[in-house]
């Protein structure tokens, strides 16, 4: 400590001083006060008093380790008295202990008084330097939240705490799918957001189209559903696509349609997701045998950035496999084997570039292989055996025995149509069409 006029400016503050202290646990006082200050100390009246409560030091009798904390000083006011030499002390944490609870914001005041000092005689000449005591006692109820709210412990809490709210607030906007305000929207809107995201597609909706009633169906069905004024443009299309599946598909009559039309579509029996708190995505789309009745809309396509596999085995598929199936390009798994799917193998087949199984047999697929199929450089399985093709394999796909991975080639090449001199295994069709 430093003390005014009355004290040499060489004094300085030590352990001693602490004896004097009113009998709190204390750490460290720092003050400086007066008009005629060393150098040294920066030109305010200030007091900073750290006080905790630590069994461990209130039941021993050694004086508690003094650590000089940093001190907090207060710009002068005018109106203030400067006799008084009274500062308001905030109680602080200190480091490096353990342990430790901090008590009631205190107000301490320095205190000035004469020597009493027995050996110091002012008549003959001398100086004696004037006592310096601390004088503690808590705060007000009233002064103790006001400085509270002034401190910067309650700026970290408050700010800590918006912290948290902001995060839970963003974590369950994107556990829903986006929007956290649900907005009302209308059926000309989600007509819109639909036709949208199918920029490249002709796909009408209108009644009298060959989709129109599931679409339609699935369309009024997403309309309804409570939760989609919270959910962003992208999961509104995707639960409309696959609602539009299920229409296509004679979903009421599938042997399993557990979960379909629930909040998650990740759950949705068949249906796969990388994150199933995330739906935004579906990885895989697998039902077999699950009496699928209908023609597979080209909706499916919707799903380019994140299928992998499709595998629709042993139901009752009609129609044509959609040239939309080629913008599956990350699927890895396509079987549509043991359905009823009529017409010719899409050209666009060849643009499923991470295609590595081609499973189209038992089907009545018609005419010539597509040489496109000889773009499927990762593919490893090729079956196209028993349909109604003709003509001769392409050299295209037998190359990729030695420029790809191809290693099974199945198709109907004996007593058929079909002259293929690379398959690995030929199945007799033993009623020729071509």
């Amino acid at each position: 400590a430093s003390i005014g006029n009355s004290m040499p400016s060489e004094q300085q503050y030590t352990p001693e001083l602490a004896s004097n202290f009113p009998p709190f646990n204390h750490v460290a006082v720092g003050a400086s006060i007066g008009n005629s200050m060393p150098s040294n100390f920066p030109p305010y009246n200030h007091a900073a008093v750290g006080v905790y409560s630590d069994e461990s030091q209130s039941n021993n009798n050694e004086s508690p380790s003094i650590e000089d904390p940093p001190l907090s000083p207060m710009p002068m006011e005018e109106e203030r008295d400067q006799d008084t030499h009274e500062e308001l002390a905030i109680a602080g944490p200190q480091p490096n202990r353990r342990d430790h609870h901090l008590l009631p914001v205190i107000a301490a005041h320095l205190v000035e008084e004469p020597s009493e000092d027995d050996h110091c005689d002012e008549s003959q000449g001398g100086t004696c330097p004037n006592e310096i005591f601390v004088e503690a006692e808590p705060l007000e109820k009233e002064h103790f939240f006001h400085t509270f709210l002034r401190s910067r412990t309650a700026i970290f809490w408050s700010v800590g705490i918006l912290l948290v709210l902001v995060g839970l607030s963003i974590a369950l906007g994107i556990t829903l799918g986006g929007n956290t305000n649900p907005i009302p929207i209308t059926i000309s809107e989600l007509h819109d957001i639909i036709v949208n995201a199918f920029p490249n597609s002709d796909i009408p909706l209108e009644n009298n189209a060959t989709f129109s009633y599931p679409r339609q169906d699935a369309l009024q069905w997403v309309l309804e559903n409570p939760p989609t004024s919270t959910y962003n443009e992208r999961r509104l299309v995707q639960r409309w696509v696959l609602a539009t599946f299920f229409y296509s598909m004679s979903g009421d009559s599938w042997k399993n349609s557990s979960g379909w039309f629930s909040d998650n579509e990740c759950l949705w029996a068949g249906l796969s997701c990388d994150d199933t708190e995330n739906p935004n995505g579906i990885t895989s789309i697998s039902m077999e045998g699950n009496l699928l009745d209908g023609t597979l809309p080209p909706e499916i396509s919707w799903f380019n950035e994140s299928l992998l596999s499709l595998q629709l085995k042993n139901n009752n598929i009609k129609g044509t496999i959609p040239t939309e199936i080629g913008q599956l390009t990350k699927l890895r798994g396509l079987n549509l084997r043991l359905n009823s799917i009529t017409g010719p193998i899409p050209t666009e087949t060849g643009l499923l570039e991470n295609l590595d199984s081609l499973r189209i047999d038992q089907n009545t697929l018609t005419g010539e292989i597509p040489s496109e199929l000889g773009l499927l450089q990762n593919v490893v399985l090729i079956n196209i055996r028993t349909n109604r093709l003709c003509g001769t394999m392409p050299q295209d796909i037998c190359d990729l025995f030695s420029t790809g991975v191809l290693e099974n080639l199945q198709s109907d090449c004996t007593d058929s149509k079909v002259k293929c001199a690379c398959c690995t295994r030929c199945w007799v069709e033993r009623n020729p069409f071509c």
